[in-house]
């Protein structure tokens, strides 16, 4: 269990993840998002076993991804990914009945961000070991258990931040995005999500190769200080509105 926050940037891609893992009745601290070959990132929710297994694809596949296409490649990724997922899940169909909660075992999503030849793209992996690509049009995406608390969060701050179609954010403002997701769903006690929040990105370096690399606080620090300021005033913008106590409102302006 766990919440994953994948987001396309005009200058990278940041992929944030809390630290939570369920050990039977347990939550224990681990890092959900791992770095391949220093320029790609995976990042895994739901069963441990399937998770280190899908990643386990993903490395085995990295010196193929800078010789080919995302388009030409797919195939032969999902179809490793699929070797590894379709047995859980037909060993799960047959043990449903007889253990309780086999089916959470062989559940797991993934989000991977991978330099292609053809360029950087960033991956939903579905329990069924199908992928899709995000772009210009679908820009950002949530996984795990949190996903039902982070979707209209994300929603919302993005009609409140980047309201134009087709528009990326600079990366700076995708980490902030995505570190405040995870947050929120940390606050609200979404199941299976605590502990902290990780945000890892990907962007070109000053050689113009892509490089993975964790976010640190410095990085992360504003956004918090921003989140706070952000409630602030929109707590500011409720009394000039509403009224403060017995203060009368003022009437709302005539467009």
């Amino acid at each position: 269990m766990t919440v994953l926050v994948g987001i396309l940037a005009s200058d990278g891609v940041a992929i944030a993840a809390d630290r939570q893992v369920t050990v039977g009745h347990v939550g224990l601290p681990m890092l959900k998002i791992a770095p391949i070959g220093g320029e790609s990132l995976v990042a895994c929710s739901g069963s441990l076993a399937l998770g280190q297994k899908i990643r386990m694809v993903f490395e085995a596949h990295h010196a193929e991804f800078k010789a080919h296409p995302y388009s030409e490649h797919l195939p032969a990724l999902e179809q490793a990914i699929r070797v590894v997922v379709t047995p859980a899940l037909q060993m799960a169909e047959k043990t449903r009945y007889v253990i309780p909660g086999a089916e959470n075992n062989a559940l797991a999503c993934s989000l991977a961000c991978i330099a292609f030849a053809d360029g950087l793209r960033l991956c939903h992996v579905d329990y069924d070991g199908s992928i899709y690509c995000l772009n210009e049009n679908l820009p950002y995406v949530t996984a795990g258990s949190g996903k039902i608390n982070a979707d209209p969060f994300l929603r919302f701050i993005w009609d409140v931040f980047w309201p134009d179609a087709g528009h990326l954010p600079p990366l700076r403002e995708a980490i902030f995005a995505a570190y405040w997701t995870v947050q929120m769903n940390i606050e609200y006690q979404s199941t299976g999500v605590g502990i902290g929040v990780d945000v890892w990105t990907v962007e070109r370096n000053s050689d113009g190769c892509f490089a993975a690399a964790a976010t640190d606080w410095e990085r992360l620090e504003p956004s918090g200080m921003f989140i706070e300021t952000m409630k602030q005033a929109m707590r500011a913008q409720r009394d000039r509105t509403f009224g403060d106590g017995d203060i009368p409102a003022e009437a709302p302006p005539k467009l």
